[in-house]
């Protein structure tokens, strides 16, 4: 599975969609408990990249942190989808967590890859698991 970034608040905080896609792999990750799931993000705000802001709220929503590969390099939906390490966790193909306005890009960006995809839409509403609220200080988890 993999959770691609939409960027953090320049506090540091979770956006709305990030979170979205957060619950939504969330989602994924305890119907699935032997799949691995990826974050990313270089870019840092608050002090915090994104990587270690989604990583964090995965973990503190009781993802275990051992299923969850942090990728440091990319970028752009592009360099995601080629990332050595992100590849390196793909057997068969994965599921990309996504929103419905970045989904086709992703899909193509993840084929021309040489990845499969299941693509799995961020969910617009409320979906079983943690929290939907985004936190007021930029601290891990999303209660």
């Amino acid at each position: 599975m993999v959770i691609l970034r939409f960027g953090l608040l320049p506090d540091g905080s979770l956006r709305d969609g990030l979170i979205d896609r957060l619950c939504q792999g969330w989602a994924v990750a305890q119907a699935y408990p032997a799949m691995r799931g990826a974050v990313s993000g270089v870019d840092s705000r608050g002090g915090r990249t994104a990587a270690a802001a989604t990583r964090a709220c995965l973990i503190g929503g009781s993802m275990p942190a051992q299923r969850i590969l942090t990728e440091r390099t990319s970028t752009s939906t592009t360099s995601n989808a080629a990332a050595p390490l992100r590849r390196s966790m793909i057997v068969s193909g994965t599921v990309l967590i996504t929103s419905p306005d970045h989904l086709r890009r992703a899909i193509a960006d993840f084929l021309a890859a040489g990845v499969a995809v299941q693509a799995v839409l961020a969910s617009l509403g409320p979906v079983p698991g943690p929290t939907r609220s985004r936190p007021s200080t930029p601290t891990p988890g999303l209660s």
